[in-house]
């Protein structure tokens, strides 16, 4: 899952599934694209250099994320990542 702000709603010949319907192999990065997005994302794709199977990244005109973290929870307040 992803939210995205974009200046249009889809890039030209975007591919659906694996590149959201927002990009395809040739566009995917590119710099003209204008897109901010922040995935959730359970699937570790080694397409898109994913870090693990559950982190959250911040993508800039692409889906590689531009920076990742894993996604983790402090239990009962004792300071345990």
């Amino acid at each position: 899952m992803a939210f995205m702000i974009a200046l249009t709603r889809g890039l030209p010949g975007a591919f659906p599934r694996h590149h959201l319907d927002l990009f395809n192999e040739t566009n995917n990065g590119n710099k003209t694209n204008h897109v901010f997005a922040v995935e959730l994302d359970m699937i570790q794709s080694e397409d898109f250099h994913d870090i693990n199977n559950n982190h959250v990244g911040i993508d800039i005109n692409g889906l590689n994320s531009t920076l990742a973290e894993l996604v983790a929870y402090y239990y009962n307040g004792n300071g345990v990542f």
